[in-house]
């Protein structure tokens, strides 16, 4: 079995790759972007 796997008696943890919060960090933006875009349009 290889380490990428979080074993049972392990507690979960918030380390996540970089990329991953770049990635969710842009999306945030871009959600509120539209949504602000959205709202003033109306």
């Amino acid at each position: 079995m290889t380490d990428d796997f979080v074993q049972p008696d392990e507690k979960l943890s918030w380390r996540f790759p970089r990329v991953f919060w770049i990635a969710n960090s842009a999306e945030l933006f871009e959600r509120a972007a539209y949504y602000g875009i959205t709202m003033s349009s109306v």
